[in-house]
């Protein structure tokens, strides 16, 4: 597993841990666990060499079941036919990402971005963005405090 954290901390930089502990407790396998990272690598080339880098490592990891965290499918780009797109109040998106934040880091702006694309109220932001914090109490924290 080092090795792994090793070659996507190269690539995508300090969140690498918990992008990899993350991916861990959703996946039930191991391609599902290389899937959840290759997500999280833009580009074609770096995701080749990131595979290669990691050799056969895919082959030989075992997912343990998580214990409380839900099993979340990954967070993908959306696809908004031209027009359709919901308007999000500046202030609720900002908002989002700081009270996420607080829980995970940096990543919050990519996550709240990407499900913002996703919901059209602050209550289903919220609650499509508690999937990312693996604490339960932590979770229902930040769920209450979504904007009324």
């Amino acid at each position: 597993m080092a090795r792994v954290e090793k070659n996507l901390t190269h690539l995508i930089g300090p969140m690498a841990r918990h992008l990899i502990k993350n991916a861990g407790q959703r996946s039930n396998t191991a391609a599902e666990f290389r899937s959840h990272l290759l997500a999280l690598i833009p580009a074609k080339a770096d995701q080749e060499n990131f595979l290669k880098a990691c050799g056969d490592i895919f082959s030989t990891i075992e997912i343990p079941a998580p214990a409380s965290a839900p099993n979340l499918a990954p967070v993908a780009a959306p696809v908004t036919p031209a027009g359709s797109a919901f308007v999000w109040e500046p202030s609720v998106l900002d908002r989002a990402r700081k009270d996420l934040a607080h829980h995970i880091g940096p990543m919050a702006k990519l996550l709240v971005d990407r499900a913002a694309a996703k919901t059209k109220t602050p209550e289903a932001l919220y609650e499509m963005l508690a999937g990312e914090i693996h604490s339960p109490a932590e979770r229902e924290k930040f769920q209450k405090s979504a904007p009324r």
